[in-house]
């Protein structure tokens, strides 16, 4: 059934059977969402009818939201992903350094993330997350701008600034939307539409950012181009965070929480950890296979980040939100940088048995821990206050 080498148009056929798909499902999706909307505003149990300002004002603010909210995050992830495929070829091809100098530039990287992540999440909580959010533009587009010289401190000090920007990037943003929606009144289920959403564009930025940035380097001539593209859309992004975005802090949140939606994320959440096991211990020689064990691990990915959302939006206290979320980010960047340095990274077969102990763990930690917390909270308290 399956060969070690695939037909010479296997992947041009899986990917548009897969475009195919994904655009099903999204309209799939929108019929659904159409469909249910038409149900409550026709129930007749439903008060909400007889306020149709007041259900008007709620569909407005969960518009305003998403597209604040989805236009900033592909901006400022088409950024990241411009640079990515070309930075290790600017540091060893374009500046000529040496392995050992590449390893160590991006070490630092993950260095500084991981050190500041703990700072940044305080900071975004005491200060604000739309401050951090506009200061994760000014950090990584100096990054960006010392990528254009080829002097090591420079480039050492451009790696450290995009470090206090990754660490920024991966949590304040989320941090920033769940924090609005519930301060908006904005239903956990339009929440986790949101968060679902932004997993699909950035899948669509990382397709078009990787085309573009190839296009890129081939019309200049030089690796550079990619980081100053990424500076601008920095720029723009950094106007529009400004403009567009309340400025939300930690503070208490109000109202209880929806236990039993939180029982279902937890059981959901187990799930996608021990689909992403599976996917990620299943090794084969036959490439047919290995694509498609391949797609059901970016499946579980796509499924992970909204659920994991709405968990921390759900069982994480608003005042320390943003510092729990950095502090979520240490424990990764010290595992790559240990990887790195160690050279395991080398041997495959070690990390992605590393990898499915690791989901196998988390999985079986979250059934005993959140799932098991959230249906005695169910339990002794029914009503969800």
């Amino acid at each position: 059934m399956f060969s070690s080498q695939p037909p010479p148009d296997f992947y041009q056929v899986q990917l548009t059977f897969l475009g195919v798909f994904c655009l099903a499902a999204l309209l799939l999706e929108r019929y659904y969402n159409s469909r249910k909307a038409a149900n409550d505003s026709t129930a007749p149990n439903d008060p909400r009818p007889l306020n149709t300002s007041l259900s008007a004002e709620s569909k407005n603010v969960v518009t305003t939201l998403r597209r604040n909210y989805l236009l900033v995050y592909a901006i400022v992830m088409a950024a990241d992903w411009l640079q990515g495929p070309y930075i290790y070829s600017l540091y060893r091809e374009q500046y000529g350094y040496s392995e050992r100098a590449v390893g160590f530039l991006f070490v630092t990287g993950f260095t500084a993330a991981g050190a500041s992540a703990p700072l940044v999440g305080v900071w975004a909580d005491k200060y604000g997350r739309k401050k951090m959010c506009m200061n994760f533009c000014v950090a990584f587009g100096t990054g960006c701008l010392c990528a254009q010289f080829s002097a090591l401190p420079v480039l050492v000090f451009g790696r450290i600034a995009s470090g206090l920007g990754t660490a920024i990037l991966f949590s304040c943003f989320e941090t920033w939307v769940i924090s609005s929606s519930q301060s908006s009144g904005v239903s956990p289920g339009d929440l986790s539409s949101i968060l679902g959403q932004a997993t699909l564009i950035n899948g669509f930025v990382a397709t078009t950012a990787g085309i573009a940035s190839n296009e890129l380097v081939g019309r200049t001539q030089t690796f550079t181009s990619p980081f100053v593209l990424g500076a601008v859309l920095l720029v723009f992004g950094w106007v529009l965070i400004g403009g567009l975005w309340a400025e939300n802090y930690g503070a208490q949140d109000s109202g209880g929480q929806d236990v039993f939606q939180l029982t279902r994320l937890g059981h959901a959440w187990s799930v996608v950890r021990r689909a992403l096991a599976l996917a990620s211990s299943y090794a084969t020689t036959y490439a047919q296979a290995r694509f498609w064990a391949f797609c059901v691990f970016e499946v579980c990915v796509g499924m992970y980040y909204p659920v994991q959302g709405m968990l921390k939006g759900s069982l994480i206290a608003n005042d320390y939100r943003a510092t729990l979320a950095s502090l979520f980010r240490v424990p990764l960047n010290a595992f790559v940088t240990t990887v790195m340095l160690t050279g395991i990274s080398s041997d495959r077969q070690l990390v992605f048995s590393g990898c499915t102990a690791t989901l196998a763990f988390s999985s079986i930690m979250t059934m005993l821990v959140i799932v098991k917390r959230t249906s005695e909270i169910v339990t002794t308290n029914p009503n969800g206050s």
